[in-house]
Protein backbone atom coordinates (compact mmCIF):
# COMPACT_ATOMS: atom_id res chain seq x y z
CA UNK A 1 0.00 0.00 0.00
CA UNK A 2 2.94 2.36 0.50
CA UNK A 3 3.82 2.06 -3.19
CA UNK A 4 0.23 2.78 -4.21
CA UNK A 5 0.19 5.89 -1.99
CA UNK A 6 3.43 7.08 -3.61
CA UNK A 7 1.93 6.58 -7.07
CA UNK A 8 -1.24 8.45 -6.09
CA UNK A 9 0.84 11.36 -4.75
CA UNK A 10 2.91 11.42 -7.95
CA UNK A 11 -0.27 11.45 -10.06
CA UNK A 12 -1.76 14.31 -8.01
CA UNK A 13 1.42 16.35 -8.46
CA UNK A 14 1.52 15.63 -12.19
CA UNK A 15 -2.18 16.48 -12.66
CA UNK A 16 -1.88 19.73 -10.70
CA UNK A 17 1.17 20.78 -12.74
CA UNK A 18 -0.64 19.91 -15.98
CA UNK A 19 -3.77 21.81 -14.98
CA UNK A 20 -1.72 24.82 -13.81
CA UNK A 21 -0.92 25.72 -17.43
CA UNK A 22 -4.46 27.13 -17.73
CA UNK A 23 -4.06 29.66 -14.86
CA UNK A 24 -4.44 33.30 -15.98
CA UNK A 25 -6.02 32.22 -19.28
CA UNK A 26 -9.59 32.97 -20.31
CA UNK A 27 -11.32 29.86 -21.61
CA UNK A 28 -14.58 29.01 -23.34
CA UNK A 29 -16.45 26.68 -21.00
CA UNK A 30 -19.36 24.42 -21.90
CA UNK A 31 -21.84 24.53 -19.01
CA UNK A 32 -22.71 20.99 -17.85
CA UNK A 33 -24.67 21.83 -14.72
CA UNK A 34 -25.42 24.41 -12.05
CA UNK A 35 -24.90 23.66 -8.37
CA UNK A 36 -26.17 26.30 -5.93
CA UNK A 37 -24.23 29.44 -6.93
CA UNK A 38 -21.67 27.63 -9.07
CA UNK A 39 -21.26 26.70 -12.70
CA UNK A 40 -19.66 23.36 -13.49
CA UNK A 41 -18.44 22.85 -17.03
CA UNK A 42 -15.53 21.74 -19.18
CA UNK A 43 -12.96 23.50 -21.31
CA UNK A 44 -11.91 22.33 -24.77
CA UNK A 45 -9.36 19.96 -23.19
CA UNK A 46 -12.22 18.28 -21.27
CA UNK A 47 -10.94 19.55 -17.89
CA UNK A 48 -13.61 20.30 -15.26
CA UNK A 49 -14.02 24.00 -14.49
CA UNK A 50 -15.86 25.51 -11.51
CA UNK A 51 -16.90 29.16 -11.38
CA UNK A 52 -19.12 31.04 -8.92
CA UNK A 53 -22.12 32.89 -10.33
CA UNK A 54 -25.34 34.55 -9.21
CA UNK A 55 -26.81 34.37 -12.72
CA UNK A 56 -28.72 31.45 -14.18
CA UNK A 57 -27.00 29.69 -17.07
CA UNK A 58 -28.37 27.01 -19.33
CA UNK A 59 -26.83 23.58 -19.82
CA UNK A 60 -25.02 23.61 -23.16
CA UNK A 61 -24.30 27.35 -23.00
CA UNK A 62 -20.73 28.48 -23.76
CA UNK A 63 -19.36 31.02 -21.28
CA UNK A 64 -15.98 32.70 -20.78
CA UNK A 65 -14.12 31.97 -17.54
CA UNK A 66 -10.74 33.31 -16.45
CA UNK A 67 -8.91 30.46 -14.70
CA UNK A 68 -7.53 31.49 -11.29
CA UNK A 69 -6.39 28.21 -9.71
CA UNK A 70 -5.78 24.55 -10.43
CA UNK A 71 -6.05 21.28 -8.53
CA UNK A 72 -5.50 17.66 -9.54
CA UNK A 73 -9.21 17.34 -10.27
CA UNK A 74 -10.01 20.54 -12.14
CA UNK A 75 -9.85 24.30 -12.43
CA UNK A 76 -11.47 27.23 -10.66
CA UNK A 77 -12.13 30.58 -12.22
CA UNK A 78 -14.18 33.72 -12.48
CA UNK A 79 -16.95 34.31 -14.99
CA UNK A 80 -16.08 36.98 -17.57
CA UNK A 81 -18.78 39.27 -18.97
Amino acid sequence: TERIMELIDMQKTHSTERNSRWINHTQDILVERMKKDQIIGRNDANVLVYAPTKDEHKIGEIIKVEITSASPHGLKGLLQK
